[in-house]
């Protein structure tokens, strides 16, 4: 999370893509690291896409919201797969 860090301390804002990356890990990772990016400078998004077998969309909704998230969107992802958007 270095270069977030830095991205924090001047005060800019991230959006990172986290395309095809939390299907190789386990949920409990995926969430350590969506809790680290809500920490980023307001304005900051994360899109990242994620099994409907592993995370049901009203409950990953749910802890992005406790998180920090404040705006989030679902998009259209490939079969057996959710998207969304979440701006902090």
């Amino acid at each position: 999370m270095h270069d977030l860090d830095e991205l924090q301390q001047c005060g800019a804002a991230a959006n990172l893509k986290w395309l095809g990356v939390s299907a190789t890990l386990k949920p409990d990772e995926v969430m350590r690291i969506l809790q680290d990016v809500a920490c980023c400078t307001p304005g900051s998004s994360i899109t990242f896409d994620y099994a409907l077998a592993t995370f049901q969309p009203q409950m990953l909704e749910h802890m992005l919201s406790q998180f920090g998230f404040r705006h989030i969107e679902h998009g259209d992802a490939a079969a057996g797969l959710g998207l969304i958007k979440a701006t902090v």
